[in-house]
């Protein structure tokens, strides 16, 4: 896949139209360059048998952006406020990966809850330096302590940059020190915060207009051999020894014949199905699957929180599983 940079604005592409409004716009930003950082991750690469380095990776954006206005906005808000209430955590620093699709009935744009993170939410950095080149206004600003600790060596440029974007002296500790009160730690995860059943859970009473959550199925409701082909498997902890035999932590699709083990963890809790939500591209055609020509990279948005929405960035990718090395541009979040 290839996306050029392109800084020229241009029109509106596509919408959901509510009192004269477009709710969801995928819009092309007036974007400077030389503002954009130059990588935000680096990849462990080997070095010998034994050895080992960090390389920096290319930050690849596009002028190609969402726009979200008041109403869906109100929406994630209220989606957020709820999840918070329901795992007893409100407030806490997020990240929603969410699809738009379009609705099979009125061919309207909406959007599709894949997950809620909340153990390891990074990309602010990104976000806040995608949002000043696009020139995108952040308010209000995100409120992070003044210190933060960094457990992932292949996370430092993010934050880095995230530090340089907040502004104010804030320091960066490393390696197994003591985070001390008040600090953020960066790269920690807590599996009982991002398990994947708490969404399911919550999904069965959530209702909306512009936000919705496509089906789950359990053990508790639906027989292994009863569900669809079309669906996400995805382990309840996504660094569990379960996923870690499997090796991986989400998989498209329901394997064909037994696949005994993910039934057996299917049928004792740790593995979770969703349904698979048809994501729309950068130019609101169906996404073209990958192995075929991509014109219209299938378009993710990230949106990231503390209790209510305040920014976030949107991905394209030609992939199936759209992951943190795929190309960013910006997202604006109207009505906060």
């Amino acid at each position: 896949m290839s996306i050029e940079r392109n800084s020229s604005p241009g029109p509106d592409v596509i919408g959901v139209v509510e009192d004269g409004v477009e709710q969801v716009r995928f819009v092309r930003f007036p974007l400077d360059e030389a503002v954009v950082a130059p990588t935000i991750y680096r990849r462990r690469e080997r070095t010998g048998p034994v050895g080992y380095e960090y390389v920096d990776q290319p930050n690849i954006v596009t002028a190609e952006g969402v726009v979200l206005e008041e109403q869906v906005t109100s929406e994630l808000d209220r989606l957020l406020a709820g999840y918070g209430e329901f795992t007893g955590r409100p407030g806490i620093t997020s990240r929603t990966d969410l699809l738009p699709v379009r609705g099979p009935q009125d061919g309207r744009v909406r959007l599709a809850v894949i997950e809620i993170g909340r153990s390891f939410p990074d990309g602010w950095g990104a976000a806040l330096n995608l949002s000043r080149a696009a020139g995108i206004v952040v308010e209000p600003a995100p409120d992070f302590p003044e210190r933060f600790v960094l457990r992932d060596e292949a996370y430092r440029p993010e934050l880095e940059l995230l530090v340089a974007e907040l502004g104010g002296g804030r320091s960066i500790a490393t390696g197994d020190e003591a985070p001390g009160e008040g600090a953020f730690v960066y790269g920690y995860t807590d599996p009982t915060l991002d398990d994947k059943r708490l969404l399911a859970e919550f999904a069965r009473d959530w209702s909306g207009d512009w936000v919705i959550v496509p089906q789950f199925y359990s053990a508790e409701d639906t027989a292994w051999a009863d569900i669809p082909p079309d669906v996400y498997l995805k382990f309840v902890d996504k660094q569990g020894p379960e996923a870690q035999r499997a090796r991986f932590s989400v998989l498209r699709g329901k394997p064909e014949g037994k696949a005994r083990f993910l039934r057996q963890c299917y049928e004792a809790g740790t593995l979770i199905v969703q349904r698979e939500a048809e994501g729309i591209g950068m130019n609101g055609d169906p996404y073209i699957p990958a192995g075929e020509p991509c014109e219209n990279p299938r378009a993710q948005v990230i949106l990231l929180s503390q209790g209510a929405p305040i920014t976030g960035y949107v991905q394209y990718s030609d992939k199936a599983i759209i992951n943190d090395d795929s190309v960013r541009g910006p997202l604006q979040v109207n009505g906060r």
